[in-house]
């Protein structure tokens, strides 16, 4: 693969993106990723200082973050569907769909993908901020279009998230870490957040496992987190938050023992002395079994 065009506009991470793409389809082609044009395309620099500060790409509080000079956006073209064979680019759009309907957590860190998904003649756009879909123009029968959120423009894990969707792998083969872009466990890394707030005003936290609770079925329980700081999710009772995530794991305090304590306490026992020794003893060799083992070497000395 070639090296990265335009590294002062392109992540690193992103590039692993394409370059990736690339490899899982050969004879597919790049697209683009850098534009001068409204968009993820373009740099949230460029349209902010173009007074653009209203543009769908620049928006959400995910976009507002991460860096500001460089696009968020790649087209995938696939010359076969330009030539209005479409088997290929569908495969992958299928795949996409399936994700979106399912909101897979692999969806995490990206805003769209616009791409051909059927045999119906028009082309699919499938928003992961909104879980909205819209048609888009028709030049995306023949190319993919991805828009990564700008603040994971650096994360490889978001970039590895879709690069297993479009392989076809399955959520749990991603989730048990036997993906073979990496895959994730989630932990350490909060995906969603979910606020329980019960009847008297106290608040509980449910996120991937690394807080209050651990998720027992994703597959009923995912959302994709803004990252405005507020929740996605908002249960009003504690039995409800059970029923999604499980119940609170709790863990015991550490009990700190004084070694003196416990010594008098079995000192203080008649039978513990005597069945100490009697156990001790049922350990220790016998003569007979000291005189055959001491024969024994020295018959394996040389000279001997």
């Amino acid at each position: 693969m070639a090296s990265n065009p335009d590294p002062s506009r392109i992540t690193g991470a992103l590039w692993y993106f394409v370059e990736s793409c690339l490899a899982m389809q050969p004879g597919t082609q790049y697209g683009g990723t850098f534009t001068d044009k409204p968009g993820y395309h373009n740099t949230r620099n460029n349209l902010w200082r173009q007074g653009r500060v209203k543009d769908y790409s620049v928006v959400l509080a995910a976009d507002r973050a991460g860096p500001g000079d460089k696009a968020a956006a790649f087209d995938w073209t696939f010359p076969d569907a330009q030539r209005g064979r479409y088997g290929t680019i569908i495969r992958y759009g299928e795949r996409v769909q399936a994700a979106f309907h399912a909101r897979d957590p692999r969806l995490h860190g990206w805003r769209e993908v616009l791409v051909q998904a059927d045999e119906d003649g028009q082309a699919e756009g499938f928003d992961f901020t909104s879980w909205s879909e819209r048609t888009p123009d028709g030049s995306h029968l023949w190319h993919a279009h991805f828009s990564c959120l700008r603040q994971y423009l650096n994360d490889i894990t978001v970039m590895n998230g879709m690069l297993s969707i479009l392989w076809g792998e399955s959520l749990t083969t991603w989730q048990s870490g036997r993906s073979r872009y990496g895959g994730t466990r989630t932990g350490g890394r909060e995906m969603f957040t979910v606020e329980c707030r019960t009847p008297g005003g106290s608040s509980f936290w449910v996120s991937d496992g690394i807080r209050r609770r651990t998720l027992r079925d994703w597959g009923n329980f995912v959302a994709v987190d803004q990252g405005d700081g507020a929740p996605d999710f908002v249960v009003t009772s504690e039995a409800q938050l059970d029923d999604l995530a499980g119940p609170m794991d709790v863990m015991a305090p550490a009990v700190q023992a004084d070694g003196r304590v416990i010594a008098a306490a079995l000192l203080a026992d008649p039978t513990f002395v005597p069945a100490l020794a009697a156990a001790l003893a049922g350990q220790l060799p016998h003569e007979g079994d000291i005189a055959a083992e001491l024969g024994r070497r020295l018959s394996a000395r040389p000279g001997t």
